[in-house]
């Protein structure tokens, strides 16, 4: 459940962001598209970078 509950948090955040960029100011900004996709694209890569990093210290644990 631990491990679990960053990552529905992380999903949260991100369906927010996404929601924030793209359908509140759709009409608005199309730069907000653009910085939508970045914000999204860049906290992806923090979120696998940290879930490949729990898996190989979980599987050094375990050697």
């Amino acid at each position: 459940m631990k491990k679990t509950l960053p990552s529905i948090f992380l999903m949260m955040v991100c369906t927010l962001v996404h929601y924030y960029f793209t359908h509140l100011g759709q009409e608005r900004n199309r730069k907000r598209f653009i910085i939508s996709g970045i914000i999204l694209t860049v906290i992806g890569l923090f979120y696998s970078t940290a879930q490949t990093l729990i898996i190989i210290n979980s599987v050094n644990k375990t050697k």
